[in-house]
């Protein structure tokens, strides 16, 4: 039987950290106070966690493909709403996190659907994901801490 390989379950948890790194990093800095935010980030990692723990390729990609459609809108609304209210608080910092959040949780899911295949696949996809999710992650801690 053929399984899926480490590190694309790896890609899908790089996935996964990036996508909730933020709504860590507001519950550090602000406290709960968007439930209804934590509800939509819960939904959006239960494909997530069926492609992590699933070991038969189709459905691990069916699961990665699910996965990035879900987190991928919400992180492409989460970079449109930092782009307009972000502005006020660093603009810099909230171009860099809007530009790069999309790209840093898509990018994995996609090399972790690619590295599927093999081990020798998804490894462009990969450089973009580990890439962006530094300069994502970076991103968040300037516009909140500083």
């Amino acid at each position: 039987m053929v399984t899926v390989p480490a590190s694309a379950r790896g890609f899908v948890g790089l996935a996964v950290a990036v996508f909730v790194w933020p709504v860590v990093a507001f519950v550090v800095r602000f406290g709960f106070h968007a439930a209804p935010v934590h509800v939509v980030v819960a939904v959006c990692l239960v494909p997530c966690a069926v492609a992590f723990f699933c070991g038969r390729p189709r459905v691990f990609r069916i699961a990665a493909t699910v996965a990035g459609t879900a987190m991928g809108a919400v992180a492409g609304l989460a970079a449109l709403g930092l782009l307009v209210i972000g502005a006020e608080y660093g603009p810099r910092a909230a171009l860099l996190v809007g530009v790069t959040l999309p790209v840093a949780t898509i990018a994995p899911l996609v090399a972790a659907f690619q590295r599927a295949e093999g081990v020798e696949h998804g490894r462009p996809a990969a450089v973009v994901g580990w890439s962006a999710a530094v300069l994502s992650a970076g991103g968040w801690i300037l516009l909140l801490f500083f």
